[in-house]
């Protein structure tokens, strides 16, 4: 089984570099039609600047994007749902339009990011968005690929010429994994923005719900309850969005074995209902073949795979933990950053107070200054709580410490941060290239 939807793309750049990321796929699961990955935006902007010459007009730049997610039941490898990807595009978009096909493989359930130009090439025609053809064509289009290869179709039986709704078709589609989705879409919405504002626009774009206080939160278009940012894990806590919003190099250390868990049907809800029965026994079944794939692979045994897997575990709670403490840290310097310059401006408020002599004087003192009296308390509170919880004195020790906070935090990212990795990978690689050019020469 497989499901599509459609968007608009908001900045082609950001968006084939995130479809392209090592941490989500590979070379071999890259393909592309009349351009190319790396150059995607001026091949792009080539095809529109003919449409805009032919049609004496100045459209900017649009391209479009095509998730097509498959149920993890099916079973299929990366290498498959590549070719059932390309063959959709070519089937759907008929060759007429430049794109770029990446499969991703780093979740439970693997999908093709289709990212193509809306301008056809040939005849520089826009591309058709009407429902018949965004809805029900690419909907059929896929259907015919998954009934070729002995997938499961989702039933679209036709009642008075209406299909399924797009949250009924999702609806339908319970293999793939809805806390998987929202996690794919945060992803792409950092990769979409320039600025947090951005990134909550880009997610109510895609159609959730956002809440936003002590815990950032989303509500998907077909669920019924938020779900809070951080159950996600340490890169999707609300300060490493905006970390990775600042920092579009960064790819996030995701430490899983596997994505799958063992699901316990001892529990009262799989008692007596057959069907969530039958849903976990699969999930059981499939999990003990990603472990056993994990074993052959590794050639590691079960002992050694499980102990790996707690020491991972732990890692990512205590590398979250770690982050919570960091970002409170920030939280709580920033929020008192003010203290000592409303401490000084508030030297003439004191001395009218000292400079009175009764006690009902005073008293009408403070309550025609109330809001200024307060701010001067909490101003009072907040240098106590940084000389003895932080042993800073005044602002300069407060910046140097907030900064030093920061500081720190960053460097927990760039510590997880795969790209240094593979930069440094790369780097080796070059200098062993060098080496051995520098021995071939001597010889």
């Amino acid at each position: 089984m497989s499901v599509t939807k459609i968007q608009r793309v908001n900045s082609v750049t950001h968006t084939v570099n995130y479809i392209t990321r090592v941490d989500k796929t590979e070379r071999d699961l890259i393909h592309s039609h009349n351009c190319s990955p790396e150059l995607a935006k001026a091949n792009f902007e080539n095809v529109l600047e003919e449409y805009n010459k032919t049609n004496r007009t100045n459209r900017e730049l649009n391209a479009r994007m095509i998730i097509q997610s498959y149920d993890p039941n099916e079973n299929i490898t990366p290498e498959q749902a590549h070719e059932y990807g390309k063959e959709f595009a070519r089937n759907y978009l008929k060759d007429d339009f430049q794109y770029i096909v990446a499969t991703h493989h780093d979740t439970d359930h693997i999908h093709n990011h289709i990212v193509f130009n809306d301008i056809n090439y040939k005849n520089l025609k826009i591309f058709d968005s009407t429902r018949e053809n965004t809805l029900h064509r690419m909907r059929n289009e896929n259907d015919l690929i998954s009934d070729k290869y002995g997938l499961k179709v989702i039933e679209q039986t036709r009642q008075k010429h209406q299909y399924l709704t797009h949250r009924d078709y999702v609806a339908r589609s319970r293999g793939v994994s809805f806390k998987q989705k929202i996690e794919d879409d945060i992803d792409l919405s950092i990769y979409e923005s320039n600025s947090y504002e951005d990134f909550l626009k880009a997610m109510a774009d895609k159609g959730y719900e956002v809440k936003q206080g002590k815990h950032l939160a989303f509500k998907s278009p077909t669920g019924k309850r938020f779900m809070r940012a951080r159950t996600l894990g340490f890169n999707y806590l609300e300060n490493s969005i905006k970390h990775r919003i600042e920092n579009k190099d960064y790819i996030p250390f995701k430490p899983k074995i596997i994505a799958r868990e063992w699901i316990d049907k001892s529990q009262d809800k799989f008692k007596d209902n057959v069907g969530l029965h039958r849903w976990a026994t699969i999930q059981n079944i499939n999990y003990l073949h990603e472990v056993n794939n994990v074993l052959s692979k590794e050639n590691i045994s079960l002992e050694q795979f499980t102990k790996e897997k707690d020491v991972k575990e732990n890692f990512e709670r205590n590398l979250e933990k770690k982050l919570s403490h960091l970002d409170n840290e920030v939280f709580n310097l920033e929020s008192m950053s003010d203290c000592y310059e409303v401490y000084k401006d508030s030297h003439s408020l004191i001395i009218g107070l000292k400079s009175l002599e009764t006690k009902e004087e005073k008293d009408e003192y403070k309550k025609g200054n109330f809001q200024e009296f307060k701010k001067y308390d909490m101003a009072k509170r907040n240098m106590t709580i940084l000389r003895k919880g932080y042993h800073v004195n005044n602002q300069d020790e407060l910046h140097e410490k907030l900064n030093s906070v920061v500081a720190e935090r960053d460097l927990v990212y760039e510590s997880v941060n795969l790209n240094k990795k593979v930069e440094r990978e790369k780097h080796m690689e070059k200098d062993e290239k060098q080496k051995k050019r520098s021995r071939g020469m001597e010889l």
